[in-house]
């Protein structure tokens, strides 16, 4: 993936959110992180600016209610 988007001319148009675990097994906190800060830089017009979001103390789940509200209150920021 990182040699497709090194150089690429790719063009993200929706704001992106990531949300991880600071606890999680499976894909590593830094593994995360580093994924999401290469996905920010190519990124560059402000008002598409990409969060992040850590959960202390989530694992590798998808059904956190922090995450949840995480995710409502992105949308609903993005939709309206």
């Amino acid at each position: 993936i990182h040699e497709r988007l090194v150089g690429s001319e790719m063009c993200i148009r929706d704001r992106l959110l990531q949300v991880h675990g600071d606890e999680d097994s499976v894909v590593h906190y830094s593994w995360g992180k580093m994924s999401f800060d290469l996905l920010r830089s190519f990124i560059t017009d402000s008002d598409r600016a990409p969060a992040f979001v850590t959960i202390a103390g989530m694992g590798h789940i998808s059904s956190d209610k922090e995450e949840i509200a995480t995710v409502k209150h992105f949308l609903h920021e993005v939709l309206h």
